[in-house]
């Protein structure tokens, strides 16, 4: 797997077990979109079915962050 760019978040598969004992998978991703009064990273989280469905969200929220027009 190749490294991703430095800023393009994180991506990972995830698997929960759910009560009647099926498996349920699915992608989660992490945007940085800012920091706080300390330095901190701030940053959203974002789910989806398909990866190709949350690399479409991450960019999404990357475009409103270099524009200016994420909501808090």
């Amino acid at each position: 797997m190749a490294k991703r760019d430095n800023g393009a978040g994180a991506v990972t598969q995830r698997t929960r077990e759910r009560s009647d004992g099926s498996v349920y998978k699915y992608w989660e991703g992490r945007v940085t979109v800012g920091t706080d009064a300390n330095g901190n990273q701030k940053r959203r989280t974002v789910t989806a079915h398909t990866k190709t469905e949350l690399l479409a969200k991450m960019k999404e929220i990357s475009i409103a962050v270099e524009r200016g027009t994420l909501r808090k």
